[in-house]
């Protein structure tokens, strides 16, 4: 029930929040990268895209605004678990959870984050965000990677 009750508030949240009046649109992208897609591209009604760290289906989304036009595409995340979401939320996209590398089936360790948005393969860079205090580890897990062309051959 209370997973029912979040969902129900989740898109209510989001189709509130989208393309409410003609002249103003919205942005779910962090930058309002989607709004300056949307200025090149104009206002197509269908379309394909690829969303790499794709992240969340709405929050800080470079695509849910071109999702909410009729597009469809491939949202891509190595975080384990992260595809639940778009899976309830977007379900004429098809979501990989994949850890994308230059090479596929290499083994390296993926830092999760109380602030997803920071998750990172990147060991560097988890020592930076732990030590600032920017980001508190959750976890780690060991994934295997798989290159962007072979996941573009397997889902497209």
């Amino acid at each position: 029930m209370l997973q029912k009750l979040r969902r129900s508030a989740r898109l209510a949240w989001a189709n509130y929040r989208i393309n409410r009046y003609p002249s103003f649109y919205s942005s779910h992208a962090q930058f309002g990268e989607d709004m300056v897609l949307r200025s090149y591209l104009g206002d197509k009604p269908r379309g394909f895209y690829v969303d790499l760290g794709a992240h969340h289906p709405y929050y800080l989304s470079n695509t849910y605004h071109f999702y909410r036009k009729g597009w469809r595409g491939l949202n891509v995340d190595a975080a384990p678990g992260s595809m639940r979401p778009f899976q309830e939320l977007r379900p004429r996209d098809l979501n990989v959870e994949a850890c994308l590398g230059a090479e596929d089936g290499r083994e390296l360790e993926f830092f999760v984050f109380d602030r997803p948005a920071l998750n990172t393969a990147d060991r560097a860079q988890a020592e930076r965000l732990q030590s600032s205090g920017e980001a508190r580890l959750v976890s780690s897990h060991k994934l295997i990677t798989v290159r962007l062309e072979t996941l573009l051959a397997r889902h497209v």
